[in-house]
């Protein structure tokens, strides 16, 4: 063997070496004491705890946007903002850091911007079934008064109680939605979790 031969094989060992070293992030999730738990494993398991849960979600998320627009449903960025406002008012009106909510929950601004735009659509489908009566506020304020900080002004308790009603009534509705979508829907699961 030629002492080039030998430098280039060498040089083509070590080439090997630093890109395995550079890309074993693609292949290893963690190195423990020098073993590797590999991303591969992760995701299975992942998929094993997880994936009924993540799937049905998403299979409900489709139906959704597929409803909106056979029906023409459309919602605008503006719409998207205001109900991320109300959202960040309520927590505020509650004394939570909506910012770090969103970070714990490792939710960023497009994920929180696209179920924003599917909660609009939600309720634009389920129309006025989240219509509160005066009756209905009085007794989420009187049940949940225990629950909000001194202080809380009785503003904050009715626009607090008002959502908390509205969502509930809201939630009803949802949920018989998507069963009617899901009966008429041909949904072809391929993949068991």
């Amino acid at each position: 063997m030629k002492f080039a031969d030998l430098v280039g094989w060498v040089v083509r060992v070590a080439a090997a070496v630093a890109l395995f070293f550079l890309l074993r992030n693609l292949f290893s999730a963690a190195i423990i004491n020098g073993e590797s738990v590999s991303r591969v494993a992760v995701i299975r398991q992942l998929e094993r705890v997880y994936g009924a849960e993540v799937l049905d979600n998403m299979v409900t998320d489709v139906l959704i946007m597929q409803e909106a627009k056979e029906r023409g449903i459309k919602v605008t960025k503006e719409e998207i903002n205001q109900k991320i406002d109300e959202l960040r008012a309520q927590f505020s009106s509650q004394d939570r850091d909506f910012d770090q909510i969103l970070a714990e929950q490792k939710i960023d601004q497009a994920e929180l911007a696209r179920q924003m735009e599917l909660r609009i659509i939600v309720e634009k489908l389920v129309g006025d079934a989240g219509a509160v009566t005066e009756e209905e506020i009085t007794a989420a304020i009187e049940q949940n008064r225990a629950f909000f900080p001194e202080g809380t002004s009785d503003e904050e308790l009715r626009a607090s109680a008002e959502s908390q009603v509205k969502n509930q009534k809201i939630s009803t509705q949802i949920n018989t939605l998507i069963e009617e979508l899901r009966q008429k829907a041909n949904i072809q699961t391929l993949a068991t979790y």
